[in-house]
């Protein structure tokens, strides 16, 4: 009887060292399989066909051309190439062009078959100039443009077109903006306006006052204040964030306000339901 039992138990014994070996084995197996699958791999991003050979740039600017081409030397620990259609560094490449070309918003990279690249760029908008914290009467001004996000992305050249007017760049508004630059910015180039979110409703408001006789041409913020200069030399202030009241003060008090013949000096709009006139040396509440 013990005799049985200890042949029984030493075939079991047998048997799970058996399985052991076949687990042993299979995992050895599927080590080699997964070497020799890895190897072709790599094997298969060094051939010509499976490689970037063509580059095309949607500005055909070869500046941005050359910039691809060196993103795509070289290879990742020597292991895989950077041109191979499966590794191409398209955070790399995109960072690079938009690093080297501030006016470009966005980079949109596509691979067209396994041996050519497609780089399609997307330009900002400028929506106005950008001339300092504030104008100063007599000096030159050295202006940049900036997009919807008030980021100040190149300077502004003289033959840039305002207005819709076809020469140059065309810009949105006609009017100068000066407003400081956010955070610790010191150079204007690649920093964003401090009143950058503010921007988009004092320009709805700038067009609005100017549909009353007389364009608005700068737009200044001061803190919490912004104020407008029109053609015609009058000047309107209000706060920040309160345009739709401020428009709606100034058109209850129209009839004794106009703007257009350069006999105010400018018009108050801070205060809610008031409208505060200077005219010749005169304040006067309405």
């Amino acid at each position: 009887m013990l005799e049985r039992r200890s042949s029984a138990a030493e075939g079991s014994e047998r048997l799970k060292e058996r399985r052991r070996r076949g687990r042993y084995r299979t995992r050895i197996l599927f080590g080699i399989l997964l070497i020799l699958l890895i190897g072709a791999f790599m094997w298969l991003t060094w051939q010509p066909y499976i490689r970037i050979q063509h580059i095309s740039v949607s500005n055909s600017d070869s500046a941005i051309f050359s910039l691809v081409q060196e993103k795509l030397v070289g290879s990742y620990f020597g292991i895989v190439p950077h041109d191979s259609f499966f590794f191409v560094p398209e955070h790399a490449i995109r960072a690079a062009i938009i690093a080297a070309n501030p006016g470009l918003q966005a980079v949109s990279i596509q691979r067209d078959g396994f041996t050519s690249l497609t780089i399609s760029l997307n330009e900002r908008v400028p929506v106005a100039r950008w001339c300092g914290l504030e104008k100063t009467e007599g000096a030159a001004e050295y202006c940049y443009l900036f997009d919807a996000e008030g980021y100040i992305y190149r300077a502004a050249d003289p033959s840039d077109g305002r207005a819709g007017v076809a020469t140059g760049t065309p810009i949105l508004n006609s009017f100068t903006v000066y407003d400081s630059l956010a955070g610790d910015a010191q150079e204007p180039l690649r920093s964003n306006l401090a009143h950058a979110k503010a921007t988009p409703d004092a320009f709805d408001f700038a067009r609005k006052v100017g549909s009353l006789g007389s364009p608005v041409t700068m737009i200044t913020f001061h803190g919490d204040e912004t104020d407008l200069v029109l053609a015609s030399g009058t000047h309107v202030t209000y706060v920040v964030g309160s345009e739709e009241v401020a428009f709606a003060d100034l058109m209850s008090a129209k009839s004794d306000i106009n703007l257009t013949d350069g006999s105010l000096d400018y018009v108050d709009l801070r205060f809610p339901a008031k409208v505060y006139l200077k005219k010749k040396g005169d304040t006067v509440a309405k």
